[in-house]
């Protein structure tokens, strides 16, 4: 499943504007001294010499990006070698607020996917206390490489996830053999349109991107706030340039050993258990849903729900795979808990589809990347964990693993296995052949945040890394399951959260628990938070 989290492409969507707009732009900060020296070779190849050229600053267009300044900023295709062939790299930033003797550089953001653009993150991540904890920042954000608008912007097969999509739970072998027939064919597509492009697509890459944007802004250091697959690029950053970290924020962490084939499996059963807690809390609520008293009940009228839409798609387009889809959200937050159980209810009870469109809507967000006919978003999330590490080649592999999630994971297996199977034609190997091996010895700090029920990014994964980074501290939403936890409604977690970008002051205990927040009410209109 995509690493990407539910509060930045649900709550975004629903609230159909740009969220808190920009205060008054700041005086201007003094001027950065010179680029510090470049970092000895980190894991993915040499060091960087390349400094692009200064970005030019216009008015975004689009509401989701308004007040704020976009600009493209040229780098190398491939690192190692900064005067071949070039790309672009597409950036905005909300200038910092706080006066000129408050400023703290720059601090970059990255909503995860991979495959996610993050253009719209100075807008919409920071709200309430979160716009005072980064009032001294120049917040950027950007479209990763191969990410639309980022040029270009890859895609393969604008079919591919045209709805409604193949049931990913094979019939029999034949109907095996189609989707794994389907999974290469994507990868072929993937190859002949952009077969150039693609071994530059890892996650290492990214990193270097990154530091070229503040070597283009003039700075000698950089802050960087990511969530989901972006805790993993913000943990390869400070391996390559870990003098050149100012303050690290990582929300709803990837296991770094995990990365990728291991990780989707481990997703699987995660996702399972916070599916079985939406069950428990429909169940609860049967007075308002009626779709039984018991967890088991509910996910039998799941079940029901969804051999009647493989039958019979909704508009053709709503099948038994979307229905899957619109379940997944469930495991990302529990905003979306209401929607979807009416959604079923209404389908169920009285074969309305009002509200299943509803969350189809939702499920759909980030999908398509640039627009309703791109397959930009799938097209990159495959190419960065593709590029990033070698995969199984072999159906006997892939089989026994997802038979063996499947004991753990029966909703969850199948539908992760077929999105991650194109790995398996891949035509650009990794080029290292294995993951940036994270060391966060050399970083100052680092903040760690994440819910102990995450789905997408289970509770491993922050332990790990914790150990990774000495010098990183670690606050737990105790019992939660949002994927995606700071500034979305828990008050003990923006605390420390805004405290560290603000002041960079940490906790003090190692490990800091902050008390879950409330599962929401039945008639919450489960539209984001």
């Amino acid at each position: 499943m995509r690493f990407l989290p539910a509060f930045a492409a649900v709550a975004v969507a629903f609230t159909h504007s740009a969220a808190a707009q920009a205060g008054a732009a700041a005086p201007a900060p003094p001027a950065a001294g010179p680029a510090a020296p470049a970092p000895t070779a980190g894991a993915s190849g040499t060091a960087d010499a390349y400094v692009p050229a200064a970005p030019v600053w216009a008015a975004c267009s689009g509401v989701a990006l308004r007040e704020l300044e976009c600009a493209e900023v040229e780098v190398p295709l491939d690192h190692a070698e900064p005067e071949g062939r070039k790309i672009k790299i597409a950036v905005s930033r909300k200038k910092a607020t706080a006066p000129a003797g408050e400023y703290r550089g720059i601090l970059l953001t990255n909503p995860g996917g991979p495959g996610a653009s993050g253009l719209d993150a100075p807008n919409t991540w920071f709200r309430g206390k979160g716009a005072e904890a980064v009032a001294g920042y120049d917040i950027i954000g950007f479209a990763p490489r191969g990410v639309a608008p980022s040029k270009p912007a890859l895609s393969c097969d604008r079919n591919y996830e045209r709805s409604p999509e193949p049931d990913p739970v094979p019939s029999g072998a034949a109907a095996l053999k189609t989707l794994w027939k389907r999974a290469s064919g994507y990868a072929a597509a993937c190859g002949k349109r952009f077969g150039w492009l693609l071994p530059y697509l890892d996650t290492a890459s990214t990193a270097r991107d990154m530091d070229a944007i503040r070597a283009a802004l003039k700075q000698p250091k950089l802050s960087y706030m990511g969530i989901s697959y972006g805790t993993y690029l913000g943990a390869v950053y400070g391996t390559l340039f870990p003098d050149r970290v100012n303050r690290m924020v990582l929300d709803s962490v990837v296991r770094p050993s995990g990365v990728w084939y291991q990780a989707n499996f481990d997703q699987n059963a995660a996702m399972e258990g916070r599916i079985h807690d939406f069950f428990q809390w429909t169940a609860k609520h049967h007075g308002t849903f009626r779709l039984g008293r018991t967890a088991a009940a509910v996910r039998a009228k799941y079940a029901v729900v969804r051999a009647r839409l493989k039958a019979s798609p909704v508009e053709k387009a709503i099948g038994a795979k979307e229905l899957d889809d619109i379940l997944m959200k469930t495991s990302y937050t529990h905003s979306v808990w209401s929607l979807v159980a009416e959604s079923l209810s209404a389908k169920y009870l009285r074969n309305e589809n009002n509200a299943l469109a509803m969350a189809f809507f939702m499920s759909s967000i980030g999908k398509f990347g640039e627009n309703g006919q791109s397959d930009n978003g799938i097209a990159m999330y495959l190419a960065v964990e593709c590029a990033d590490t070698r995969w199984p080649r072999d159906w006997a592999t892939w089989r026994k693993d997802t038979l063996r999630s499947l004991r753990r994971a029966p909703i969850a297996t199948w539908s992760n296995t077929w999105m991650n199977a194109p790995c398996a034609f891949w035509p650009a190997s990794a080029r290292n052949g294995n993951p940036v091996r994270i060391k966060g010895d050399g970083l100052k700090s680092a903040l760690l945040v994440q819910s102990t029920k995450d789905g997408p990014t289970p509770y491993a994964g922050a332990v790990e890394t914790l150990r990774l980074i000495p010098a990183a501290r670690l606050v737990l939403e105790d019992g939660g399951g949002e994927h995606g936890v700071s500034y979305t409604g828990n008050a003990c977690v923006d605390a420390h959260v805004t405290a560290y970008l603000r002041d960079g002051t940490l906790p003090a205990a190692k490990v800091t628990r902050c008390a879950a927040r409330s599962a929401p009410r039945p008639d919450s209109p489960g539209l984001g938070r």
